[in-house]
């Protein structure tokens, strides 16, 4: 196995938890997305940070981004509260299908927010609601996100389908399997709305 090495001017310590890898950038092939979790660091708690991870000499070195966000220094995205959890990593905007955004989940409401990184940058977040008639419990869990090609389209864009593993009771087994497709009619939500932090 091939080790992960940090840019020198940060380093990984425990401050700092992975929220996943994707591709955010057209020039990098592999992006990780960090957060601050030190609440005792009020600079940088629940700071978003992300990294390109390049391979050299055999080894793949993780720098952080030269990339400035609105208002942010560079490499940082912005702050996202500890009650957003990584719901899943996808390209949900459609019209930019070449880079993933991140989706994030409320572990309190259950509601779902989107962020849309291009090149390393955060140029939006939008709320991704379900359909009134097919709702998500809150105590449903994200089995997964893809894109779904097989089915028809609305006009030339293709639909995105989550997943859901239904695990209700905390008992560790898929007690009510009641799964749900998330049917958000992507062609007619904007994603690049002015950024939201929780």
């Amino acid at each position: 196995m091939i080790p992960l090495r940090f840019s020198p001017t940060i380093g990984n310590g425990q401050d700092w938890e992975v929220l996943g890898f994707g591709h955010f950038n057209s020039q990098f092939g592999l992006n990780m997305i960090v957060r601050n979790i030190n609440s005792a660091s009020p600079k940088l708690f629940q700071q978003v940070w992300i990294y390109d991870v390049v391979q050299t000499a055999g080894n793949y070195a993780a720098q952080l981004s030269t990339a400035v966000t609105p208002g942010q220094m560079p490499g940082v995205l912005g702050g996202i509260g500890l009650d957003w959890k990584v719901a899943g990593i996808a390209p949900v905007n459609v019209a930019l299908l070449t880079t993933n955004d991140l989706v994030m989940r409320n572990t309190t409401t259950g509601a779902f927010q989107v962020y849309n990184i291009q090149d390393d940058v955060l140029t939006g977040t939008a709320a991704l609601t379900p359909p009134v008639s097919k709702p998500i419990a809150p105590s449903s869990t994200v089995g997964g996100m893809a894109i779904d090609l097989s089915g028809p389209t609305q006009g030339s864009t293709s639909q995105l389908v989550q997943a859901m593993a239904g695990f209700d009771g905390g008992s560790g087994a898929a007690g009510g399997a009641n799964a749900a497709p998330l049917a958000a009619d992507t062609s007619q939500q904007s994603f690049l709305a002015a950024p939201q932090h929780g």
